[in-house]
C-alpha cells in the first residue's frame, strides 16, 4: 500500500506551484509590454506597413496602409496584390518577390502603382524582406510602403517608387528580433532616439551613409546637423516631441563623419511605450543627393526645351525673310540670264541665303527641335568655317581662336549634326579657359580619313575624367552650367557618321580632341553631271495661298515663270472659295497663317474635293514644335521648307502632277 505524503510535503509542493505561477505571470506581462511597445511603433509610423504570405495574400496591415489604399483593415486583410493593381504591375511584383524569396536578401521596388477603391492610382515605393519562422522556413514577406504620388508629379519620374517590408512574428518572444531585423535590413538609414534626442539604435544603412557606427553614437547626440539647418530642425523636433506631430519628406542636409554634406529626406514620428506614453522617436533618413542632381538636370533640360520652342518661332520668321530674298533673287536671274556680272552677284546672294538656312537648321538641331536629315556630300571646311564664324563673334575675346583648314575636304554626312559636334567641342574648350587661352581648330586629309583636331590650353582632365567624359550626364561643371550631354551627344553623332574620336589631356596643360571621318572619294559622289535643270509646266493651274503679300506676289511670279497658271489667296477662307472656283491642279499652301492656318484650310479643301493635291510650304520644319498631326500627312503630297529653291519647286510640282 502506497504511503500518503505528509502535510509538510504537500505544503512544499503547493508553495512551489504558487512560485512557478507568479513567475509565469511576470514573464507573460513583460512579453505583452514588449509586444505592445513595438506594435505601437508600427501603428504610429507614417509609412504603410503590411505582411503577405507566400501566395501574395495580405495577412496584416497598419492604419497608414489602409489610408494609402483607401480601404479598411477588414477589406484589405485576405486581399491578393493582383486585386489592387494592374496585371503588368502584378507580374512585376511577382518577379520582384520571387527574387527576394530566391536570394533571401531584402530588396527595393520602384515605380509601383496601386489602384485605390475610389479608382485613383497612387505611386508607391516599396522595400521588402523575407519572413521566416523559428525553424528558418520562408513563410511570407514583410514590408513598408511610402506614398510618393505627389513627389512623382514634380520629379517627372526621376525617383519612382520604393517599398519597405517587414514582418512581426505572432509570437511575442521574437517581436524585438523581428523589429531589429527589419530596421537593420532597410535600405534607408533608421535612427531610434529617446525623448532627449540621444541615440538608442542606428541600422547598418546609417553607418554606410554617414560613417558612424552604433557604438560611436549610442547614448549621444549625433554631430551631423549643419548650423544653417539647426533652427528649422529644432522647430520640427519640438513639435514632434511635445505634440507628436510627425514629419514626412522633410528635405534638408546632414554632415557625414568625413565632413561631406548629403542632401537627405527625413521622415520621423514619435512612438509610445506599452502604457501609451511617449517613449522616443523613429527617424528614417534617405539620401537624395543624386535625386537633387537629376532634378537640376531635368530643370535645365526643360529650360532648353523652352529655348527650343522660342528658337523654332525665330527660325520660322527668319526663313520667311530668307525666302523673300531667295525668290526675288532667282526671279532676277530668270529675267536677266545674259548679265554675267549681275548673275555673279545674285549667285553670291543665293549662297548667303543657303548659309543662313544652314545656320537655322543648326540652331534647330542644337535646341533639339529638329532631327538629323539625310546624309549628303559635305565640305568639312565649309562646315567648320561656319562654326568658327559664329564662335569668333560669341566667345570671350581673351580666347585666341586659330583656324588651319584645307581648301576643301569632302565627307558624307549631315551638316547640322557635324556642326553640333564642332560647336560642342569648342564650347567645352571655352569653358575650360575661363581666363582666356588658345583654341586651335584644324583639319587635314590623312590617308582615306578626314582628321579634325580641336585643342585648347585650358585646365585639362585627369585620367579618370577622360575615361568618363563621353558618358551621358557626366559633367565636371556646376549644376547650373551643364547637363553632361554635350560630349555624349557628340560621340553618338560621330558614330552615326561611321567616324571615331580620341581625347588627349593633361591637368593644367589643356585638352586635344581628334575626330576621324571617312573621306568621300570622287567615285562615291552621287553621279550627277552638271546642275539639275528646271522642269517647266504646261499651263496647269496652281493656287498659291500665303498671308504675306510680298511673299505671295513673288511666288506667283516665280511659278508663272515656270509655265503655270497661278491664282492667289491671302487667307484660308479665300483659299477655300478660290479652290472651288479656280479648280487648281495643285494647291501650294503656307502652313502658318493668321486666322485659319494652312493645315486646317487643307482639311476643309479635302472635305470639299477629296482629289485635291495640296503641298505645304512653311518656315517651320515638319518635325518642329508645331507638329503636323498624322491624319494630315495622309493628304499632304509634299512638305517644302522656306526658302524654297526654284529648281526644287519645279521638280516637286512635276512629280505631284505626274
Amino acid at each position: 500500500m502506497t504511503e500518503k505524503p505528509s502535510y509538510e510535503e504537500l505544503e512544499g509542493k503547493v508553495k512551489k506551484l504558487e512560485k512557478e505561477a507568479l513567475e509565469r505571470n511576470r514573464v507573460g506581462g513583460a512579453l505583452r509590454e514588449s509586444e505592445e511597445e513595438y506594435q505601437n511603433i508600427i501603428e504610429n509610423i507614417e509609412e504603410g506597413y503590411f505582411e503577405v504570405d507566400l501566395a501574395g495574400n495580405l495577412t496584416f496591415v497598419n492604419d497608414s496602409m489602409c489610408k494609402i489604399a483607401a480601404l479598411s483593415r477588414d477589406e484589405m486583410v485576405g486581399m491578393n496584390n493582383r486585386e489592387y493593381t494592374t496585371s503588368k504591375t502584378a507580374s512585376k511584383m511577382f518577379q520582384f518577390f520571387n527574387e527576394v524569396y530566391r536570394t533571401g536578401r531584402a530588396a527595393r521596388l520602384t515605380d509601383y502603382e496601386i489602384i485605390r477603391k475610389d479608382g485613383n492610382i497612387r505611386v508607391l515605393e516599396l522595400s521588402t524582406s523575407l519572413m521566416r519562422d523559428h525553424t528558418g522556413q520562408s513563410i511570407g514577406f514583410r514590408g513598408i510602403v511610402r506614398d510618393i504620388s505627389e513627389r512623382k508629379l514634380t520629379e517627372e519620374a526621376l525617383e519612382k517608387s520604393k517599398e519597405k517590408y517587414r514582418k512581426l512574428y505572432e509570437e511575442t518572444k521574437r517581436a524585438e528580433e523581428i523589429y531589429r531585423s527589419f530596421i537593420h535590413s532597410s535600405a534607408d538609414a533608421i535612427i531610434i532616439y529617446d525623448m532627449e534626442g540621444k541615440v538608442r539604435y542606428v541600422n547598418s544603412a546609417f553607418t554606410r551613409m554617414f560613417g558612424w557606427t552604433l557604438e560611436e553614437v549610442a547614448g549621444r547626440l549625433i554631430p551631423f546637423l549643419p548650423e544653417a539647418e539647426r533652427r528649422e530642425a529644432m522647430s520640427i523636433n519640438k513639435d514632434l516631441i511635445e505634440e507628436g506631430t510627425p514629419c514626412h519628406g522633410f528635405e534638408t542636409q546632414r554632415y557625414t563623419r568625413a565632413g561631406s554634406v548629403l542632401d537627405v529626406s527625413i521622415s520621423a514620428s514619435r512612438y509610445n511605450d506599452h502604457e501609451g506614453k511617449p517613449a522616443g522617436m523613429l527617424m528614417v533618413v534617405r539620401d537624395i543627393t543624386q535625386t537633387r542632381k537629376l532634378q537640376s538636370q531635368l530643370q535645365h533640360a526643360q529650360k532648353m526645351e523652352s529655348m527650343g520652342t522660342i528658337a523654332s518661332g525665330v527660325a520660322h520668321n527668319f526663313r520667311n525673310v530668307l525666302a523673300g530674298i531667295s525668290i526675288n533673287s532667282q526671279l532676277i536671274q530668270m529675267k536677266y540670264p545674259d548679265s554675267h556680272h549681275l548673275n555673279e552677284i545674285l549667285e553670291r546672294l543665293n549662297n548667303s541665303v543657303k548659309r543662313g538656312t544652314g545656320l537655322v537648321d543648326g540652331l534647330m538641331q542644337f535646341s533639339r527641335k529638329q532631327g538629323f536629315g539625310s546624309f549628303k556630300s559635305l565640305d568639312l571646311t565649309v562646315v567648320i568655317m561656319e562654326i568658327c564664324d559664329l564662335i569668333k563673334k560669341s566667345f570671350d575675346k581673351r580666347i585666341d581662336i586659330r583656324v588651319d583648314l584645307p581648301e576643301s575636304i569632302h565627307v558624307m554626312g549631315n551638316q547640322a549634326g557635324l556642326g553640333q559636334v564642332i560647336m560642342n567641342l569648342c564650347t567645352n574648350a571655352k569653358d575650360a579657359m575661363p581666363n582666356g587661352g588658345k583654341l586651335h581648330i584644324s583639319a587635314r586629309s590623312k590617308g582615306d580619313q578626314a582628321e579634325i583636331i580641336i585643342s585648347d590650353t585650358g585646365c585639362g582632365m585627369d585620367q579618370e575624367t577622360m575615361e568618363k567624359c563621353f558618358d551621358p550626364f557626366f559633367t565636371t561643371k556646376d549644376v547650373d552650367k551643364g547637363t553632361g550631354l554635350g560630349l555624349s551627344t557628340s560621340y553618338g553623332t560621330i558614330m552615326e557618321h561611321e567616324g571615331d574620336i580620341h581625347v588627349y589631356s593633361e591637368i593644367g596643360k589643356g585638352t586635344t580632341f581628334k575626330i576621324y571621318f571617312p573621306i568621300l572619294l570622287e567615285k562615291d559622289s552621287d553621279g550627277h553631271v552638271g546642275a539639275p535643270e528646271v522642269i517647266r509646266g504646261k499651263g496647269q493651274k496652281i493656287l498659291m495661298v500665303d498671308d504675306e503679300t510680298q511673299m505671295l506676289e513673288a511666288m506667283k511670279e516665280m511659278i508663272e515663270a515656270l509655265g503655270y497658271q497661278v491664282a492667289t489667296a491671302n487667307n484660308g477662307e479665300e483659299a477655300i472659295k478660290k479652290q472651288a472656283a479656280f479648280q487648281p491642279d495643285v494647291v501650294l499652301m503656307d502652313r502658318n497663317m493668321a486666322g485659319m492656318d494652312g493645315i486646317t484650310c487643307g482639311k476643309k479643301i479635302m472635305e470639299n474635293d477629296p482629289n485635291a493635291k495640296i503641298l505645304i510650304l512653311s518656315g517651320y520644319d515638319p518635325g518642329s514644335s508645331q507638329q503636323v498631326d498624322r491624319q494630315a500627312w495622309k493628304w499632304i503630297k509634299d512638305y517644302l521648307t522656306k526658302p524654297v529653291d526654284m529648281i526644287e519647286l519645279s521638280h516637286v510640282l512635276a512629280r505631284v502632277l505626274g
